[in-house]
């Protein structure tokens, strides 16, 4: 009732106070599942971002999730939406099939075999740089701290400082097995494509298994391990990209959380 009144509020009479009332009712009555508090506070963050164009409002609502589910995945997903509430993609994001309920968020399952990061900009230390601001607004934006991993790496052959960077997201408490075994591979390739180390490869991929034993990422671990010197040799036909000596250190500063 509720749901299907809020919904007529705001699709049809485009009142987005009224809208948010009824939400606020329906969230102060005792004995409402967790599922459904969350909807609903994801669904009226989505109505103030599409209708009031109010990010700030959107953000003071998806907090409220944090403040009630501190230290749950819950809380971790609504700061990674908090992270992003600038971008294009979650402005213009309509949740209308999916009311009172939680989003699944993650879109790669498994283990990658490479990483896919998007392209890199002209000047990777902008980029970096761009990261590492995003990074100290909201540390745990997980998304933006392994793009900064793969760029250290890639563009300023720093294994060190991408390894540091995904220890971080590693060590996130919250994490489902899946990210934190997918940051151990993508851990493991940057070592062999970049360091050509492959003992500290195997130790990555080793840490998978001893962490999720008997699951489905420490097999694909295991699977990738029994190849991994072929890929060592393949990685070594590929000439390493080599640094002038007046690369600037611009945004290769630790971005902590």
């Amino acid at each position: 009732g509720y749901a299907k009144l809020a919904s007529i509020q705001i699709e049809n009479l485009k009142d987005l106070p009224a809208a948010s009332a009824t939400l606020n009712e329906f969230l102060e009555i005792p004995g409402r599942a967790p599922n459904e508090v969350i909807g609903a506070l994801h669904l009226l963050a989505d109505w103030q971002l599409q209708y009031g164009r109010d990010a700030t409002a959107a953000a003071a609502s998806l907090q409220r999730i944090v403040q009630l589910y501190s230290g749950t995945p819950f809380a971790h997903a609504a700061e990674q939406r908090i992270a992003h509430l600038g971008s294009a993609d979650e402005a213009s994001r309509v949740r209308y099939d999916s009311k009172f309920t939680v989003e699944t968020r993650e879109r790669h399952i498994g283990l990658r075999k490479e990483s896919a990061p998007e392209s890199v900009a002209a000047d990777p230390h902008a980029q970096a740089a761009e990261y590492v601001k995003q990074l100290e607004s909201h540390p745990f934006d997980t998304e933006a701290r392994e793009k900064l991993a793969v760029l250290y790496a890639q563009e300023f052959q720093r294994l060190d400082m991408a390894a540091d960077q995904l220890e971080q997201l590693i060590a996130l408490p919250a994490e489902p097995p899946k990210h934190v075994a997918r940051w151990l591979d993508l851990l493991a390739t940057l070592h062999i494509k970049h360091a050509h180390n492959l003992e500290a490869a195997e130790n990555a991929l080793r840490r998978i298994g001893e962490r999720f034993p008997g699951g489905a990422q420490a097999s694909m671990a295991a699977r990738r391990l029994a190849g991994l010197n072929a890929e060592l040799k393949a990685s070594q036909r590929t000439a390493p990209k080599t640094l002038g000596n007046n690369v600037r250190n611009v945004g290769l500063k630790r971005a902590g959380g």
